[in-house]
């Protein structure tokens, strides 16, 4: 029985009397008049009275502490919930991010620290190299180039480093390419990496070379179109003109823009294979489809 149990560790405690808790590792719990229950920590020692040795234990209520401790393991349980949950919706950001960058077509999207070693690269035009996103993460962009064009490259890269957004293409062996870079600030401002959206436009250029030669054989006038923004840059000076007067007018807009982009849904997408559009259904009034 309980109390019989009890009675031995008594008899225990006073062959070897010393100071110390009772009943280590257990929850113990006393019994009011009333009859409810409360925890306890009891606390046991010895002193001598009239030559007796007697036992004096302290008990002290830890209803508390106890209450504490609890709100403790269900914060800590919900923290667990939020950062698994998290965890979760990084991965499926990451994952989509690494789709999109994968099947990203004629060219590639890189990512450079400032010594211009890739820490991010993947797109179509990597395969049709023979290249692949191992073979290159931790290589130098610029010892791909030769050191003419590496130099030219390079003039235009740096300035990122600093802020200003560039875009500029260039000739290598038969192939052309258009470069379009933004820098990536951390939290503090800081830029220590690059954005370098590498597209090859060769085919686009031998386009527009066929054109203007089969204009020329048929003495077809060749009018510059302004107004639709068609030279090489224009619509994107347009653009970022845009963008400046925006941000001098309410300044941080380039940031949500670019907060926004992080919360892409497969949905947003338009891509059959990301997100199933043949089972979409009208809601009710008022309600939300998460996966929207």
């Amino acid at each position: 029985s309980v109390r019989g149990h009890h009675g031995q560790l008594r008899e225990n405690y006073h062959a070897k009397p010393q100071r110390r808790s009772m009943g280590s590792g257990l929850d113990l719990e006393a019994c009011r008049k009333d009859g409810t229950l409360f925890p306890v920590e009891i606390s046991l020692n010895t002193f001598q009275s009239g030559g007796d040795e007697l036992v004096m234990a302290f008990l002290t209520d830890i209803t508390q502490r106890k209450r504490a401790e609890l709100e403790l393991e269900q914060l800590n349980a919900e923290l667990e919930q939020r950062v698994a949950e998290r965890t979760r919706e990084l991965k499926e950001s990451q994952r989509l991010y690494s789709l999109i960058a994968r099947n990203f077509p004629n060219g590639a999207i890189n990512v450079f620290d400032a010594n211009y070693d890739y820490v991010f690269v993947d797109g179509r035009g990597l395969r049709s190299q023979g290249l692949s996103t191992e073979l290159l993460i931790g290589t130098n962009y610029l010892d791909r180039l030769d050191p003419e064009l590496a130099a030219m490259v390079k003039s235009n890269l740096d300035p990122v480093f600093d802020g200003h957004d560039r875009a500029f293409q260039f000739q290598s062996g038969s192939q052309r390419f258009e470069m379009q870079c933004v820098g990536l600030r951390s939290i503090s401002g800081e830029i220590h990496q690059i954005l370098v959206v590498e597209h090859d436009i060769t085919q686009i250029k031998q386009a527009e070379e066929d054109i203007r030669k089969f204009a020329g054989l048929m003495q077809y006038p060749i009018i510059p179109c302004n107004l639709c923004g068609s030279q090489d840059g224009l619509q994107r000076m347009q653009i970022k003109s845009l963008l400046d007067e925006w941000e001098k007018r309410s300044p941080g807009k380039r940031q949500t823009m670019a907060r926004a982009l992080s919360h892409v849904r497969p949905s947003h997408m338009v891509d059959a294979e990301l997100f199933d559009f043949a089972k979409l259904a009208l809601g009710e009034p008022g309600t939300k489809d998460d996966g929207l």
